[in-house]
C-alpha cells in the first residue's frame, strides 16, 4: 500500500538540512554507536552542541550513564563509513569492526577516516517530545581532512 503524501508541514520541515554523524559512546567499556543527524552547534564559549536522540533508542541510556558522546562527522562521499551502522550485524561483531578507528582522550571510539570528530561532555538535557536533547560541551576535536560534510534532507520532516 502506498504511503500517503506528506503534509505541507512535513514537507517544509524536511527541507531543514542536517549533517550525518556517527554518534558513539560506551556500554560497559565497549564502544556503541548509531547514525545521527539531529545535531547543531549552539554556543561559541564554551563551544557547545546539541544532539537529539530518539527517546526509544537503546543508546540513550548509555549516553546518560557515560556522560559523553563523540561525533564522527561524515564527509559528502563517506557512504561506506555509514553502512555498518545501518544494518543488523552478525552476533559477536560490531559496526566498528574492519574500520580504522581512534580513541579520544576520554576513551570514546571515533572514525579516523571521517572528515572530523568532536568529543563532548554532556552538560544537561531537555525533553523534546519523542526525542531527548543532550547538551554537549566540546572538549576535544580533530579535523582529518578538508571537504564538505554529508548533508541529509528528508522528504517528510515528521519521520525518519
Amino acid at each position: 500500500m502506498p504511503r500517503p503524501e506528506p503534509t505541507p508541514l512535513a514537507r517544509a520541515l524536511g527541507r531543514v538540512p542536517s549533517g550525518v554523524y556517527i554518534v558513539s559512546t560506551l556500554r560497559e567499556g565497549a564502544p556503541v554507536a548509531f547514525v545521527g543527524s539531529f545535531v547543531q552547534q549552539v554556543a561559541f564559549e564554551p563551544p557547545a552542541l546539541v544532539l537529539a536522540v530518539a527517546r526509544d533508542r537503546e543508546q540513550l541510556a548509555d549516553l546518560r550513564k557515560t556522560g559523553r558522546f563523540a561525533l564522527s562527522i561524515l564527509g559528502a562521499g563517506d557512504q561506506g563509513l555509514m553502512s555498518p551502522f545501518l544494518k543488523r550485524l552478525p552476533e559477536g561483531t560490531g559496526p566498528f569492526d574492519g574500520l580504522t578507528v581512534a580513541r579520544t582522550k576520554s576513551g570514546l571510539t571515533v572514525l579516523e577516516d571521517a572528515l572530523a570528530w568532536i568529543d563532548c561532555r554532556i552538560a544537561g538535557e531537555h525533553d523534546a517530545g519523542d526525542h531527548v536533547v543532550l547538551f554537549g560541551v566540546a572538549e576535544e576535536a580533530h579535523l582529518a581532512r578538508e571537504g564538505d560534510p554529508r548533508i541529509h534532507l528528508r522528504k517528510n520532516g515528521l519521520g525518519y
